[in-house]
């Protein structure tokens, strides 16, 4: 009876611990596009972490916000390999060119942006996150190996 009890009790305080998705992360209404590549991102994640965005664009907590200028960083798989290798919400960023808009709405507002720069950096080339005196969105991904390695990186800036 000890070993079912105790059972019993690691078990509710896995389920009570575990974070799930909404303690994680919050599901915004803000969304971000890119018609040139079809992507609609539907709902935009605020998070401490990557952990458990799934296939959902994610923006990195330490940089800005659209409403607030400088340089909002966004983030999305490319790849998911949970339940077999399939395409993730930034599969397709790779084929983004200079010149194309990038859309986003946020609180209700729509900024509309144009793609200026691509490039493939180390990962731990973080100055592509920092602050910036021109309203821009950095968008960033792996590239497509299977090391993921090196991360793709589309800024555009605000029209």
């Amino acid at each position: 009876i000890l070993t079912g009890t105790l059972f019993v009790i690691v078990m509710l305080a896995i389920f009570l611990y575990t974070p799930k998705f909404s303690q994680a992360a919050t599901l915004t209404n803000n969304t971000l596009s890119i018609p040139s590549i079809g992507l609609e991102s539907g709902p935009i994640v605020e998070s401490k972490t990557i952990r458990g965005i799934d296939n959902r664009v994610w923006r990195r907590p330490n940089t800005s916000t659209p409403d607030k200028g400088s340089n909002v960083g966004f983030v999305g798989h490319r790849i998911l390999t949970l339940k077999g290798w399939r395409e993730g919400i930034f599969y397709k960023l790779p084929d983004v060119k200079i010149g194309d808009k990038v859309h986003v709405n946020w609180e209700g507002k729509d900024y509309s942006y144009t793609v200026y720069s691509r490039e493939i950096v180390n990962p731990r080339k973080v100055q592509v996150e920092f602050g910036t005196k021109d309203s821009i969105v950095t968008l960033i991904t792996c590239v497509y190996t299977l090391h993921g390695k090196d991360r793709i990186v589309v800024k555009a800036k605000l029209d």
